[in-house]
């Protein structure tokens, strides 16, 4: 619907309109009668013991296997050439009979690993940013969304956050035309409760906008992207636009790392802690923290292994296999991203398993001559270009952007213009683009790729 002409050229309180008839529909959706009750029975899972989890894993297990068998040709083909039978897969330690499934098999098997026997109008199509240089597109089902929903608001109650409180949105949602010049830079979402901003026109000469719907709004808590919440604290303190007429009971954040110094300034700022989750458009694995600030692996979401990494650091590359999203099974998906186990207890008491750190993808900002602050940098100067194999975007100054890339074999002139045309619009007029063909980008050791880097450290 964002996408559509029809909103982008709609005048505001028509783009209110929209957006609240869309949180109407994700109400209905997100917190119908299969929500409650799965809301319900996480409530109730928290606090099984392990064993009991394991055996709530592995019944889910077997059934995710047959059905893979059965109707995705993808996993069918595998099976066989690996003389295996669903019944050989009945727990976590037999998952490891089965090869780690890797992006690059998604993406080349897209047709055939998606399931033959679900109807397309009750399928989510999504994808992610771009993490492998390039966005991955992927497929869930209904059940899968709602109990997602239900997860994450599992986690926000324990905080003390609820569906019926106020909440302030700043991700990476398009939800304000890019070419809007003059606030409003957000959206209310009345269904929801829900102050939608949008993360692309923030910058200096804009942040009081910002924080003058904030104060009219009074959230009770914020989702964001972490650097973008912490570039708004920022911008708040240095244009002496503190304090607030309003503290929030938490600050939720996901999709980046809480980099050092977010969180004091980001705290300080909102007056509420920073709740992280972790997980990723692929839904193979979810942490979050719980109400004492200790990241846990969220096991009713799926299995999760912790593969060990030869990098000397004590990480774990995390493994997993979503239980829930019958479209597209992901079983023993290798995310790249990182994570150290802890071996303290957490005094919440619940038995799932502590994560001492993450080490997620690393997203830079993208900025523009005016200020404009992006995020997703490699999947917005990608959009429109098929013919890359692997890319990485180089900011390296205010003006001037690298490109290295792996072609594939039809690029040719019209993929590089289209980078130029989508570098300009989002950019401005001035920027300048630079090419590199190359055969290999990942020269980086085990380190978490990353698709797009900036050299610029200030937030204009």
């Amino acid at each position: 619907m964002l996408k559509s002409k029809i909103y982008k050229n709609s005048p505001v309180f028509i783009q209110n309109s929209l957006l609240t008839a869309r949180g109407f529909m994700y109400k209905v959706l997100r917190e119908s009668g299969a929500f409650r009750s799965m809301l319900s029975e996480l409530e109730q899972t928290q606090h099984y013991t392990d064993s009991e989890m394991q055996e709530w894993q592995n019944e889910r297990l077997v059934r995710l296997v047959r059905h893979a068998y059965e109707n995705v040709p993808y996993y069918n083909r595998l099976f066989k050439k690996m003389k295996l039978l669903p019944g050989d897969i009945k727990n976590a330690e037999d998952l490891k009979k089965l090869p780690f499934l890797t992006k690059e098999d998604v993406r080349v098997n897209i047709n055939d690993i998606t399931a033959k026997n679900i109807k397309k109008a009750f399928v989510e199509k999504t994808s992610t940013s771009g993490s492998s240089g390039k966005p991955l597109t992927l497929y869930r089902d209904i059940y899968s969304v709602v109990f997602e929903n239900a997860l994450l608001w599992r986690q926000r109650r324990w905080i003390g956050v609820d569906m019926t409180d106020r909440i302030a949105v700043l991700r990476s949602e398009q939800i304000v035309p890019f070419e809007a010049e003059k606030p409003p830079f957000w959206r209310y979402s009345v269904s929801e409760k829900r102050l939608l901003l949008s993360s692309y026109h923030l910058r200096r000469n804009n942040a009081e906008y910002y924080i003058e719907a904030l104060n009219r709004f009074k959230p009770a808590a914020i989702f964001a992207i972490p650097g973008v919440i912490y570039a708004l604290a920022k911008l708040a303190e240095e244009e002496g636009l503190l304090p607030f007429i309003f503290s929030v009971k938490a600050v939720f954040t996901s999709s980046d790392m809480i980099r050092p110094g977010y969180k004091e300034t980001i705290e300080r700022t909102f007056g509420g802690a920073i709740y992280d989750l972790y997980g990723s458009t692929e839904r193979a694995a979810a942490i979050g923290m719980c109400e004492y600030k200790t990241y846990h692996v969220f096991p009713e979401n799926g299995i999760i292994e912790f593969v060990p990494v030869s990098n000397g650091s004590g990480a774990m590359e995390i493994v997993g296999t979503n239980l829930h999203n019958y479209v597209m099974p992901l079983l023993r998906y290798r995310t790249g991203d990182l994570a150290e186990i802890s071996s303290t207890p957490c005094r919440c008491g619940r038995c799932f398993t502590a994560v001492k750190k993450m080490q997620g993808r690393i997203a830079d900002f993208m900025v523009s001559r005016s200020g404009v602050i992006l995020m997703e940098g490699s999947y917005l100067l990608l959009k429109g270009v098929e013919n890359i194999v692997e890319s990485q975007i180089i900011q390296e100054d205010i003006e001037r952007i690298k490109v290295k890339f792996i072609p594939a074999d039809n690029f040719s002139e019209r993929d590089r213009n289209k980078i130029i045309e989508n570098a300009k619009f989002y950019l401005g007029p001035g920027v300048h683009v630079v090419f590199e063909e190359v055969e290999d980008i990942r020269k980086q050791g085990f380190c978490k790729f990353r698709p797009f880097i900036s050299h610029i450290n200030n937030i204009r």
